[in-house]
């Protein structure tokens, strides 16, 4: 069967993911780490991509990035190929360390920039690996701390921001991180409906599908979109919204999530 091509990205950003082959891990010790970081910034050089956000945990890769002239498939192929290849060497193995090709998701709109320049930084705490976002050494958040614009473009990101400590307490106040879904977490099980709407309601103050459907066309788009990365399903989410199923498959199908 023909890999489906990828959808492509209005601005040129993608959040990108790798996952370790059979979910094995490809970080055994900080040498591993490292060589990773070197060789990204290697062929950023190289290729005049940008990287927003990023985080290496054990089994699998975040990565926030933007294309310029290189397309995203060819730099991120040549960090793969290059690791993969050392890796084996290292370790004495042979085959795939990769699981396929990375997945990537197009962010086209500055509001799901920035709820996946938060997710990706804060996966360690999500993954109950460390408490404090502070905390782990192998992601982006040290650039941010440190204004280190050497290799991750942070002037880029705290722009979106009303100045550096905006961006920052972003990044370190508690978030409702579980509702952040960012492509790799989408649930295809029925959530309880009273679970359901106490989501809606929390996330859009509506109490009811009249208040949702007099919302602005624009804003219920966006709140029918943070509900599907929830992981409410279509038919639900139509069912408890009155905003119909066709509309919702829609959106569905332009988030990339099918």
């Amino acid at each position: 069967m023909p890999r489906t091509a990828r959808k492509k990205s209005l601005t040129g950003i993608y959040h990108v993911i790798w996952r370790g082959n059979n979910q094995q891990i490809i970080f055994e010790c900080e040498k591993d780490y490292q060589y990773f970081i070197d060789l990204v910034q290697y062929y950023k050089e190289e290729c005049h991509f940008k990287v927003y956000s990023y985080c290496l945990m054990d089994n699998h890769i975040h990565m926030l990035v933007k294309e310029d002239d290189v397309s995203l498939h060819i730099f991120m192929g040549k960090i793969a190929t290059k690791f993969a290849k050392w890796y084996n060497l290292k370790y004495k193995r042979c085959g795939y360390l990769f699981q396929d090709r990375f997945k990537s998701e197009p962010v086209n709109d500055i509001s799901y920039f920035l709820t996946v320049f938060r997710y990706i930084m804060r996966n360690p705490v999500k993954a109950g690996v460390v408490q404090n976002i502070a905390d782990y050494r192998w992601s982006s958040f040290g650039a941010f701390r440190n204004e280190d614009d050497s290799f991750v473009d942070i002037n880029d990101v705290v722009e979106c921001f009303a100045d550096y400590k905006a961006c920052m307490k972003y990044l370190i106040e508690k978030q409702e991180v579980s509702e952040e879904r960012c492509m790799e977490y989408y649930s295809k099980k029925r959530i309880p409906d009273e679970v359901a709407l106490r989501m809606i309601e929390e996330s859009t103050g509506c109490h009811s599908p009249s208040d949702f459907l007099h919302l602005d066309l624009a804003t219920r788009n966006q709140y029918v979109k943070k509900m599907l990365r929830m992981g409410i399903p279509v038919r639900q989410l139509s069912r408890l919204t009155g905003v119909s199923r066709y509309i919702i498959q829609k959106i569905f199908r332009g988030l990339g999530l099918v």
